[in-house]
């Protein structure tokens, strides 16, 4: 490898799905900088004309033309291994999914928060401008769920996953059959499942289904299976006695009332994205509890990565050959002092009790900081000469003096007594 620039270094996988793996990964520019990134790798090898990677550049394709905060952000695509993969924003966090456990759900006011978010994310990609026609995209997202929104280890919301994501303003390479529904089970609106009617409203009412499993930690149709729900989504009466039944499980007002607005069979009765957003802002001010980012910064996020896909801990190359697996990081040196010296040991309690310390995580302020002029150091004092003897004859003559002025003042004493 000496000599070959290393672009990437693989680290562990961070999930996988159904043409590819993403990985968390290392790059390093051409000029040196290195950065944390997400690659998603196709499972197949490189070829124009398969559905797969048509549908990676579609994303890679959309995900450009949408900047905003709570989208993920693309940097490039690239071949790895034989394979297309697109680098991505590396986001350090959790999937909303992880928190729809009924263990650890969402405090209501972060579920507004998060709902917020996402409403807002879906609003910019509907009404945000083609540059190159200067129409809006009017992009529908088609695959909101859960696990396709992650919460970050600093508070932030950021909506992923737009393979199957469609707009007019777009050419996309990936095709689909006329009436043909993209749709995640369980997460289809009446109109999507019923007569296959897809727009704004069927990503809205994924929100709604979202902000419903946040909410209770259970599926809106439950364990009923897709013949099912079909059905519910042909009879509005139906319809309307199982939402009413679900809905009665979120015992927060405010949050049970705009899920049920999201989730009405009728799409037209439901709220647009942008009133959504507006909506949970009002309702989360006036809430009480942490904001997102309290929140998550004292909260334990799963680590669910895993070291055992193809090219975890692979280095890659400029041209995205394997060169191999990357070297072992180099263990840290266990103590600073010099060769050979005893280990420092931490002061004992009380040690330093009454010492002046400086706290380097809080300097003080500037004015306190000045040094002092230094002092003209006093010349140090002559070394005793070695072996000499001078010590213990001063000691012993002093001695000899005490002593004999001792017996001066008793002989004084006893003259005043018999003369007297």
């Amino acid at each position: 490898m000496s000599g070959t620039q290393v672009a990437f270094q693989f680290h562990n996988c961070l999930g996988e799905g159904g043409y590819g793996e993403v990985y968390l990964a290392t790059q390093v520019t051409e000029g040196g900088i290195k950065r944390d990134v997400a690659v998603k790798v196709l499972h197949e090898r490189y070829d124009e004309g398969s559905d797969a990677v048509k549908r990676l550049r579609d994303e890679g394709q959309v995900l450009a033309m949408l900047q905003h905060p709570a989208i993920v952000s693309v940097h490039q695509f690239c071949e790895i291994g034989g394979r297309l993969a697109l680098v991505m924003e590396y986001i350090e966090g959790a999937d909303v999914s992880y928190f729809c456990d009924r263990s650890r759900l969402f405090p209501p006011r972060i579920v507004m928060e998060v709902i917020r978010e996402v409403a807002e994310a879906l609003a910019h990609a509907l009404t945000v401008h083609n540059p190159l026609t200067g129409r809006a995209l009017g992009m529908i997202h088609r695959d909101i769920k859960p696990a396709n929104v992650r919460v970050t280890v600093d508070g932030k919301v950021k909506l992923m996953d737009f393979g199957v994501a469609r707009s007019n303003e777009i050419d996309r390479k990936a095709k689909t059959a006329m009436g043909d529904v993209l749709l995640t089970p369980g997460f289809g609106a009446p109109e999507a499942l019923g007569f296959g009617v897809s727009g704004p409203m069927v990503d809205v009412f994924a929100l709604g289904v979202t902000m419903f499993e946040m909410c209770t930690g259970q599926t809106f149709y439950g364990k009923t299976d897709l013949a099912f729900q079909v059905s519910l989504a042909m009879d509005s009466e139906d319809y309307n006695s199982h939402l009413e039944e679900r809905l009665a499980l979120i015992e927060n007002e405010d949050l049970r009332k705009l899920c049920g607005d999201m989730l009405k069979f009728q799409h037209e009765l439901r709220p647009e994205a942008a009133d959504i957003a507006d909506r949970a802002h009002a309702m989360w001010k006036k809430m009480e509890g942490d904001t997102l980012g309290k929140w998550a910064r004292h909260t334990q996020f799963p680590d669910l990565s895993y070291d055992t896909a193809e090219f975890c801990g692979k280095l890659i190359d400029a041209r995205g050959t394997v060169l191999g697996d990357a070297p072992p990081p180099k263990p840290p040196d266990p103590s600073p002092n010099y060769p050979g010296s005893p280990p420092s040991l931490p002061p004992e309690p009380g040690q330093f009790k009454n010492a002046h310390t400086l706290d380097l995580t809080h300097p003080p302020p500037a004015e306190r900081v000045s040094a002092p002029m230094p002092k003209k150091p006093a010349p140090p004092a002559p070394p005793a000469p070695q072996g000499s003897n001078a010590p213990l004859i001063i000691g012993a003559a002093a001695v000899f003096a005490g002593l004999a002025m001792f017996g001066i003042g008793i002989l004084a004493l006893l003259a005043a007594i018999f003369l007297s």
